[in-house]
């Protein structure tokens, strides 16, 4: 979360008295939550800096985590861990200050807390290119998306290539219209919040509590429940394994007809701001819509059930219920369903949905919308060239996606969802 910065001070950056500042106004803004060990860190490191001394791994160790003198780090890594974390948040915290604000670093390998300014730090090398700053950014709600970065980086050089040929391909429905309107493209991928469950001092083991999908929803639910676990937020999500097949094929396709390497967006992240002036596809379940999801169920003809394995019709009031969860036949096809929806956006942007019930289905949409074909074309054409969705049943075996079929299509209207949102207060 972003803070207000500090202003601008002609202190050198090694001034006690400024850091000491900064650090108090930090920790005031930022949302540390119940997670004293972090707290604990900060706090000490900012100690430690005031009498310019550089603690050693297992100073911290003692000192802040209560280990003993036999301490071993190579058995041990917690001190590592949380300062990854006190990393993180004061990369989040300064992330909207303006050049010249003073700011705390944590420098990576090093456990010494300095001030800077802004202006000074965009001039150096960032840390996040060095590789112990790789291997940072490759952690927590990264690593998620790290297994096709370096594939969408290939799909990036193949669209340029692509770009400078004369025959160049039309766009797959409904693809045409991400085109037309001259808005960047950004790939929404479904994800899930983990939290950590912690004995006070050691995380435990990681959980998924479906009430909550945010930091914000974290605090909430501590802050509300009254025999709440020791819960701490974790910084780590997950993902669908469909995602990274969809997201690269996707890419691919938007590539070979012209389009820049669209930025690629986990659902917890997607911002206000960003359906406002980007075109969206979504990738992933049903149930990790996140902030799409209002805006879906208020404009789609299929409704989730509280599992999000049955769909129903909500004109005709026919179920569709996935069967991979209750597959338990190893050789024997299974039923799973998806729908694709293509609608406008506000302010004349796109939002494309391809949600499924399970992973095949995700991968099944995407290769018939891709590909084409009789059982995509006439609904897909019929349907998406405007305002629309189309539901598909997808044959599944052995967690491989083997064929699929157009079910039900219509066309959908969005814009009293639009004028009712611009009158809102």
């Amino acid at each position: 979360m972003g803070v207000e910065p500090a202003p601008t001070s002609a202190l050198p950056p090694q001034e006690p008295d400024a850091l000491l500042a900064e650090a108090e106004r930090l920790r005031a803004a930022m949302a540390f939550g119940r997670s004293r060990k972090l707290i604990g860190l900060f706090d000490y490191l900012v100690a430690q800096a005031q009498t310019g001394h550089q603690p050693k791994e297992v100073e911290i160790a003692m000192a802040v985590f209560r280990r003993s003198a036999d301490f071993d780090a190579m058995q041990d890594a917690s001190v590592r861990v949380y300062a990854h974390k006190l990393r993180r948040r004061l990369d989040e915290a300064y992330t909207a200050a303006p050049q010249g604000s003073l700011r705390l670093v944590l420098p990576p390998g090093e456990y010494r807390l300095g001030l800077t300014s802004i202006a000074a730090d965009e001039s150096a090398p960032m840390p996040s290119l060095t590789t112990e700053g790789l291997t940072h950014r490759l952690t927590g709600r990264h690593l998620a998306l790290s297994g096709f970065a370096l594939l969408l980086l290939v799909v990036a050089g193949l669209g340029l290539w692509r770009m400078a040929r004369p025959d160049r391909p039309a766009p797959p429905a409904p693809f045409a219209a991400l085109l037309a309107n001259g808005k960047p493209t950004v790939i929404v991928v479904g994800d899930y919040y983990l939290v950590a469950e912690t004995d006070g001092m050691e995380v435990k083991r990681l959980v998924r509590e479906f009430d909550i999908n945010s930091p914000v929803e974290l605090q909430t639910y501590l802050a509300t429940s009254r025999h709440a676990p020791s819960y701490e937020d974790s910084g780590i999500r997950y993902l669908p394994t469909s995602a990274g097949y969809a997201t690269a094929r996707v890419s691919a396709a938007l590539a070979s007809c012209g389009q820049p390497a669209p930025d690629v967006l986990l659902a917890s992240e997607l911002t206000p701001e960003r359906l406002r002036t980007s075109n969206l596809v979504y990738i992933g379940y049903y149930s990790g819509l996140g902030a799409l999801r209002d805006i879906v169920t208020q404009v789609s003809h299929f409704q989730t059930g509280p599992s999000f394995d049955e769909l129903t019709d909500t004109t005709s009031g026919r179920h569709y219920v996935s069967q991979e969860a209750y597959s338990y036949a190893p050789n024997l096809p299974y039923r799973e369903f998806g729908s694709v929806m293509s609608f406008g956006g506000p302010d004349g942007t796109r939002i494309i949905v391809l949600a499924g019930t399970r992973d095949v289905a995700v991968r099944q949409l995407t290769d018939t919308l891709l590909r084409g074909g009789p059982e995509a074309d006439s609904a897909v054409t019929r349907n998406l060239s405007g305002d629309g969705e189309v539901l598909f049943e997808v044959t599944g075996l052995n967690g491989v996606n083997v064929q699929a079929h157009a079910l039900s299509g219509a066309r959908i209207g969005v814009k009293a969802l639009w004028a009712q949102s611009a009158s809102q207060p």
